[in-house]
């Protein structure tokens, strides 16, 4: 805050591992050459899910699904608002999305040394720590259920149910058991409803409107971040000069 104040929730696409005839497997192999369903998430920052679309086969993209279910499916997003999501969704209306060619994962941060160095930087390191609660949302549900983790005999479509039901069932638990401890931190809430303009998601335009506004949270976002740590230097300067000072004094009385 106050960057992502108009961030609604975070988005994402989760695979889960099938077992298929070989003349049904090109279908579903994903990218990673594993056979999975694709299913697209959405959730707010209250961990719970606010949408969701299952049951695509894995070789389709995540992009694609969300344009599915903004112009097919009803997923809403309310003017001025926007869902928070990687580099595998393209830059449009309702997404911020982060710069690419910059390290983005909270891991690749974890493996690295040293402070953002660039507004790009920055934006992806505080991008991915907020946009990081759709994969922990998705970490909860594979350590509740082990069905969603390994690979079964079902059909796809029980695949796909399955994992709708057990995503009305992670919301149960969040709102109605005040002792689930599954997931250890304490967040903000967030919420959807009411819907944006579709027809608006993918055009020029829209690209060019997502654009515009991460640069300039990113700008603002960079300014603040080199004020703070010009006054965090200025006040180490202070306290620095304020001590030699001192050892200065001390000297000439003993002196």
């Amino acid at each position: 805050m106050p960057y992502f104040q108009d961030a609604i929730g975070a988005i994402d696409g989760v695979h889960t591992t099938v077992s298929l005839l070989e003349c049904d497997q090109a279908k579903c192999r994903n990218r990673k050459g594993q056979l999975t369903l694709n299913h697209l998430a959405v959730c707010n920052f209250d961990l719970q899910f606010t949408y969701v679309l299952v049951g695509w086969e894995g070789s389709v993209a995540d992009g694609f699904l969300f344009r599915e279910a903004i112009t097919n499916r009803d997923l809403a997003i309310p003017d001025g608002k926007f869902y928070l999501a990687d580099a595998g969704f393209s830059s449009t209306s309702g997404l911020l999305v982060p710069f690419r060619g910059v390290r983005y994962h909270l891991r690749e941060w974890a493996l690295g040394a040293g402070k953002p160095q660039n507004r790009n930087e920055l934006f992806n390191l505080r991008h991915s720590q907020y946009r990081n609660v759709v994969e922990r949302i998705f970490g909860v549900m594979k350590r509740r259920w082990k069905i969603i983790r390994e690979t079964n005999s079902f059909d796809l479509h029980t695949n796909a149910m399955i994992v709708a039901a057990l995503a009305a069932l992670h919301n149960f638990i969040r709102q109605h058991d005040v002792e689930d401890l599954m997931d250890p931190w304490e967040v903000d809430g967030g919420g959807g409803g009411g819907r944006g303009n579709v027809q608006q998601i993918g055009t020029e335009a829209a690209t060019q409107q997502a654009a515009a506004l991460r640069e300039q949270i990113a700008n603002d976002m960079w300014s603040d971040y080199r004020g703070v740590i010009n006054a965090r230097n200025a006040n180490r300067r202070r306290q620095a000069q304020r001590r030699r000072n001192a050892q200065r004094q001390r000297q000439s009385h003993s002196g």
